[in-house]
């Protein structure tokens, strides 16, 4: 996942070794039901260049999201509902 990238990137110049934890497998698997709810929704009309690069853009930038809301904003998003949509 990209977030220990983007904290590093918010945190500007804290470079350290990304921790692999329990809330941070959370996330992932919000970020995996980000991923399955808009393949489900363009299935069948994209060809399979088209959805890796849809999954590589949307892995990023949920990411991406996901460090700006948690790390700058302070949101406390329990059910990953802010996040995913």
């Amino acid at each position: 996942m990209f977030y220990g990238f983007w904290a590093q990137v918010i945190h500007k110049g804290e470079v350290h070794k990304i921790n692999i934890n329990m809330p941070l497998l959370i996330n992932g698997d919000f970020g995996a039901a980000a991923v399955l709810i808009t393949m489900g929704a363009v299935l069948g009309k994209t060809t399979f260049p088209q959805l890796f690069t849809l999954v590589t853009i949307e892995t990023i930038f949920y990411s991406l999201n996901l460090a700006i809301c948690f790390d700058e904003l302070g949101i406390a998003d329990i059910g990953g509902s802010t996040t995913i949509h």
